[in-house]
């Protein structure tokens, strides 16, 4: 049974895709990427990205990131191995299959992770990182592929990164091939979406799109917090100024809003001291309240609205 959980807004290149809880799998799926944890949903919500399908829904996917997080004892696997034939298990498609340590021919093919019959080595049958080929590796090439599907998943999330600006995997590979042509050396994939990000926002800015360059500053700011370990702070104001930008174009300088924080037992002092107070846009534009400068989250969950 398949329950919708959350849609995109608007105010993300990914308006209108919905994340949803399978039970026969206890997985939630993001629409078009795959399985996401509880806790991926949570970080959409807290950049205010998505719509909860109905009440209470965030509470239930809170908890079930607590349970996700919890430490439970390694389960017993009692099913036989997923069996591979013999052709993925190799480096080609075609040809004998080897030990990676001494070279014999094995025949049949393990199916699975084993000990070599003439050295003794243990084999470890391992898919290689971004492929489906399944290969049979030493204990040195696994740490490799390790750090393979390391790079392979960094690049993945900065391009998921740019599609949450409204930047698509294409403009990604084009950026990334004029920054190799310019710096004559491979760029990471953050400094594809840094620049595919620095461009977008100048341009939404200069154009008067207030709400898309929120968008953008604000999932810079998340980048610098979650993949680099630093301060968003600076970015998140950004974000809040180009909020009251559009409000301001909406609604006149004069409009009153309001600081709202998540309700919950992880909002700080600093931010609960923002609760039930007011601010003329005007006011709020020279002096932001949100972020609050001395959130003791490190990513301040807080934002600002119309007071109705």
């Amino acid at each position: 049974m398949s329950t919708l959980v959350a849609t995109f807004n608007q105010t993300t290149g990914w308006a209108g895709r919905t994340i949803t809880y399978e039970e026969a799998q206890r997985q939630f799926i993001l629409q078009d990427h795959g399985p996401i944890t509880a806790q991926g949903a949570l970080d959409y919500d807290t950049q205010g990205q998505i719509d909860w399908a109905r009440e209470g829904l965030r509470e239930w996917v809170r908890d079930f990131a607590a349970w996700e997080s919890s430490p439970r004892p390694q389960a017993v696997v009692t099913s036989a191995p997923v069996e591979v034939s013999p052709a993925a298990s190799t480096p080609g498609a075609e040809g004998p299959v080897c030990c990676p340590y001494c070279g014999v021919v094995l025949d049949p093919p393990p199916r699975a992770t084993k000990k070599c019959p003439v050295c003794g080595e243990k084999m470890h049958l391992k898919t290689v990182a971004g492929t489906d080929e399944r290969r049979l590796m030493t204990e040195a090439d696994i740490a490799e592929n390790d750090e393979a599907w390391g790079r392979y998943h960094f690049r993945k999330r900065a391009i998921w990164a740019s599609e949450m600006i409204g930047c698509s995997e294409e403009d990604f590979l084009r950026t990334e091939q004029r920054l190799a042509g310019k710096w004559k050396t491979l760029p990471g994939p953050g400094d594809v979406f840094w620049s595919l990000a620095n461009h977008a926002g100048v341009e939404a800015a200069a154009q008067g799109e207030w709400r898309h360059a929120s968008n953008i500053y604000r999932n810079m700011g998340m980048w610098l917090y979650k993949e680099r370990g630093e301060s968003p702070v600076k970015l998140l104001r950004e974000a809040r100024i180009a909020r009251l930008r559009d409000l301001a174009s909406t609604n006149g300088k004069q409009a009153r809003v309001r600081a709202f924080d998540c309700n919950d037992d992880e909002v700080c002092e600093a931010c609960l001291s923002n609760r039930g107070k007011t601010w003329t846009v005007a006011e709020a534009l020279d002096s932001p309240p949100v972020p609050h400068p001395d959130c003791a989250n490190g990513l301040c969950r807080c934002s600002l609205d119309l007071v109705v």
